[in-house]
């Protein structure tokens, strides 16, 4: 049966123990907030170009209305249905 508090040396050595855990816990968060933001970097540097040429299916827009650069865009492929990715008309 261990007494309560610990006795010195068994301080020291817990001591050191918690504080090698900290530094561990510390450099596991570091790695992956590193990680996150190279992740978000690279999802920032994403440009995603069709194959071919593409076609426009299905406009909601009436006449005299344009759809300008920067407007909002959703994009169905027939490749991942169900999937609706959202982008913006770009200039060509």
């Amino acid at each position: 049966m261990t007494a309560f508090p610990p006795k010195p040396m068994k301080r020291k050595r817990l001591k050191r123990r918690l504080k090698l855990q900290r530094r561990w816990i510390h450099c596991g968060i570091s790695t992956a907030q590193a990680a996150l933001g190279k992740a978000r970097l690279d999802l920032a540097r994403t440009t995603l170009y069709a194959p071919g040429l593409g076609g426009i299916t299905n406009l909601n827009i009436d006449v005299g209305q344009y759809a300008k650069t920067g407007d909002p865009a959703e994009i169905l492929l027939d490749v991942v249905p169900g999937k609706i990715f959202k982008g913006e008309v770009a200039d060509t």
